[in-house]
């Protein structure tokens, strides 16, 4: 038949009752500002979430409405940089004060409709004061504050900009997905735009990987569910007789995929892609260097990016480059620790006992997360081959019989990725499964946690100063090897090392030690140095040239300084102590506890943590007896601590997945959508069609039949448009079609049905753009007359 519609419109859009696609479009949208806020370099990034749900909601109704592409687009454009105006600025009135001037206009209106009268005040005056007020302001902000200060070379820290342009970028990205996905139904490049913003923040800083696995199971089910819904559409335009189980299969399959793909890609180190974007940096990054600069003079207010690059780089397993410090330190929580030490005596108990006031009254730790072995000039790196060996929980990977104490911590990751854990000094046992990374000789580089809470048991060196200065001098040959070696540096480095070794009257490591410590401690604490030129050793750097530094320095100075005079050391960061917390009984440990430290190796005792950092105490070295008053014996708990488990966004998506599933397979019954027949769907169509021409100023005369009507309506669309045939078409098959569901007994098939609203649908597009064209005035004059 020449009437019929095309069977199969690949451009069509998807039901309106397809809440699931719905729910999937909203979790992925939802990602990009919960990886954003968690990285924190967008200050009030948490106003995002709300834009990125209001811009799925937005999506999902202009995707599924009658307007052409172009025009959704218009319309969202405006109403995002609305909410972004909003999210940036804070311009509508608080919701008690809309709240009590909706209030106010309904009782102006009863008054105006029941006494006659006009009331003395106006509705909204007070939000339209309010408004009015922030708009100034946030113009005065953007125009002054920001435009002009940057326009002439200044900087500017005003972050109102920046939150506007991120806002407004998330609610494009999202409309994006949603206009893709739901009206062109191309579900894969719907998300490419959304994951590869989230993979380019996380693969910069190195932080929100979980989102990243989440964003990816979320973009296959997605896919799933779409190509499922896809092929039982064209089975059903078709009028092929299908299982409904053929679906379900389809997507249990394609659910089991998704978590294979997930799985196995969590078995490959992630961050092997830091060495692309460490390629990227040193051969594109440098020549975007003034552009950089241009963002930095812009944004200056922005929180301090968390950054891999280019202090990340070289070595196999990765290293550290001695540099500038990025911005100022941080005050985010990144680590939560409870150990089994007693709490450091709060201020109160140092009042009632002032012997407390002075002195030693709580064991100093450092939460280590990796050493280094060897220096390069600019920096660490571990070029030893090492081996990563698996462990079950609470199973010891190695025995060590030199006097120590047991020390249990109890740590929560809040922020970064648990993939590199933190302990103190040497762990031994984990709570549940971890990873070694060992250099031979079982010298531990770094320890591996798949979750972010974690107990972990640590043996601390228990020797004391009269016994660390009697340790032996005989180093095995391993440690002599590698943790002597020093590449071709300054000479002079050499000869302030024993200079200041031989002033002090050192004759023994500790000493040594000790004495290149107190040396170090009298340097400037700064962290805005500026980072030594290209080439320049940093160590020489520091000594001879800027006199000041942070830990880094420091640390990496103590290091080769004990080398150069026979002492073995390594390099060793993770985070100091950070602030005891008595409310919750743990340490919090802030972004600005970042930390580097030398350890230095006594055969008998292992390794012995030394401070050169002037803004850090010295560690208090105490034998087995002292050691035991300062802290309780190993494994007793000082109460209650977190147990271990899952984070709360593995548990979320977990449970996504699984409501998802559920409701995939065995849908519960208020869920399912109620079948409609044919018949009663064409009877629908043609009540649309009624409505639909009244758009345009047309109705059915009183008596005019339905075959009447509808020649009529094809009439006046064809003399009020362009002349096609394709229209007519369309009203002619709801026609016939509604006359066959109205007064015969016919059955109406399926296929039919599905015909009919296609034809509606472009018959409703049609009628839409009537809406917003002149009409013709010979039109006018037919109707008339």
């Amino acid at each position: 038949m020449t009437s019929q519609a095309r069977v199969i419109d690949r451009t069509g859009r998807y039901e309106v009752g397809d809440w699931a696609l719905y729910v999937l479009l909203l979790s992925l949208a939802i990602c990009l500002p919960l990886v954003i806020d968690n990285i924190g370099w967008v200050p009030d990034a948490s106003r995002l979430i709300p834009v990125s749900i209001l811009a799925t909601l937005a999506g999902i109704l202009l995707s599924l409405g009658p307007l052409p592409s172009w025009l959704n687009w218009v319309i969202s454009s405006g109403w995002g940089l609305v909410v972004s105006i909003q999210a940036a600025g804070r311009v509508l009135p608080p919701f008690d004060v809309l709240w009590t001037e909706f209030w106010q206009a309904f009782n102006w209106i009863l008054q105006l409709l029941f006494r006659f009268q006009i009331p003395a005040y106006i509705p909204f005056q007070r939000s339209a004061a309010f408004i009015s007020e922030r708009m100034v302001n946030l113009g005065t902000k953007i125009g002054v504050w920001w435009y002009t200060v940057v326009t002439t070379g200044g900087t500017s820290k005003e972050t109102v900009v920046l939150l506007l342009g991120i806002a407004l970028l998330t609610w494009l990205l999202t409309f994006f997905a949603c206009s893709e996905l739901l009206r062109q139904r191309r579900s894969f490049i719907a998300t490419i735009p959304l994951g590869l913003v989230i993979v380019l923040n996380v693969a910069y800083t190195g932080i929100g990987l979980s989102y990243v696995y989440v964003y990816l199971g979320l973009t296959l089910v997605t896919q799933v569910w779409a190509n499922a819904r896809h092929l039982e559409r064209g089975w059903q335009q078709q009028n092929t007789d299908y299982s409904p189980e053929i679906k379900r299969d389809l997507i249990i399959t394609g659910t089991g995929i998704t978590a294979a793909i997930i799985f196995i890609s969590l078995l490959f180190p992630y961050f092997t892609l830091n060495k692309v974007v460490l390629y990227f940096w040193e051969n594109v990054g440098s020549r975007l260097q003034p552009l950089y600069q241009d963002w930095d003079r812009a944004f200056a207010g922005r929180n301090p990016v968390p950054t891999l690059v280019p202090k990340s780089r070289a070595g196999e397993r990765g290293g550290h480059i001695v540099s500038s410090f990025e911005g100022e330190p941080g005050q985010r929580v990144m680590l939560l620790v409870t150990t089994s030490d007693p709490p450091p005596p709060s201020l109160q108990e140092r009042n009632i006992a002032p012997e407390l006031r002075f002195g030693v009254d709580v064991a100093k730790h450092y939460w280590r997360q990796i050493t280094y072995d060897t220096y390069t000039g600019s920096g660490w790196e571990n070029n030893t081959k090492a081996d990563t060996v698996a462990f079950a929980a609470d199973t010891a990977w190695t025995t060590d019989l030199s006097p120590h104490r047991l020390l249990t911590q109890t740590i929560t990751i809040v922020r970064g990725s648990p993939l590199t854990a933190f302990a103190v000094n040497q762990p031994i046992t984990v709570n549940q499964e971890y990873q070694v990374t060992l250099r031979p000789n079982n010298d531990l580089e770094s320890l591996g946690i798949v979750t972010d809470t974690y107990t972990v048991v640590s043996q601390v060196p228990a020797a004391s100063v009269s016994e660390l200065r009697e340790a032996s001098t005989e180093y095995p040959d391993w440690i002599a090897e590698r943790y002597l070696s020093l590449p071709a540096i300054p000479e002079r480095i050499k000869e302030l090392a024993v200079q200041v070794v031989d002033e002090a009257e050192a004759v023994t490591p500790y000493d040594k030690a000790k004495a290149i410590e107190t040396f170090l401690r009298s340097y400037i604490y700064d962290l805005n140095v500026e980072p030594p030129p290209l080439g320049e050793d940093v160590t020489d750097y520091f000594l001879f040239t800027s006199k000041r530094g942070y830990c880094d320095y420091s640390a990496t100075a103590m290091v080769v300084m004990l080398r150069a005079v026979g002492v073995p050391a390594r390099y060793a960061s993770g985070y100091h102590m950070g602030e005891y917390d008595y409310t919750i009984e743990a340490y919090v440990v802030r972004e600005s506890a970042a930390h580097a430290w030398a350890e230095v190796y006594f055969p008998g005792y292992g390794w012995i943590e030394f401070e050169p950092t002037p803004a850090q105490a010295v560690f208090v070295y105490t034998g087995i007896a002292d050691s035991s008053s300062l802290a309780q014996s190993a494994g007793a708990s000082r109460g209650p601590t977190k147990s271990a488990g899952l984070s709360p966004l593995a548990y979320a998506a977990i449970g996504l997945v699984l409501v998802l599933v559920f409701v995939i397979i065995w849908p519960p019954r208020w869920f399912k959508r109620r079948a409609v027949s044919a018949k009663q769907r064409i009877l629908r169509i043609y009540d649309q069609v009624l409505a639909g021409s009244s758009w345009i100023g047309i109705y059915p005369y009183d008596g005019q039949t339905p075959a009447e009507f509808m020649w009529y309506l094809a009439q006046e669309v064809e003399h009020r448009s362009k002349p096609g045939l394709e229209t007519r078409r369309d009203i002619e098959y709801i026609r016939d079609a509604y006359l066959t569901a109205r007064y015969s007994n016919e059955v109406i098939a399926e296929a039919d049905a599905l015909r009919g609203e296609e034809a509606w649908r472009r018959l409703r597009a049609q009628l839409v753009r009537l809406v917003f064209s002149r009409r013709p005035a010979a039109a006018k004059q037919a109707a008339i007359g």
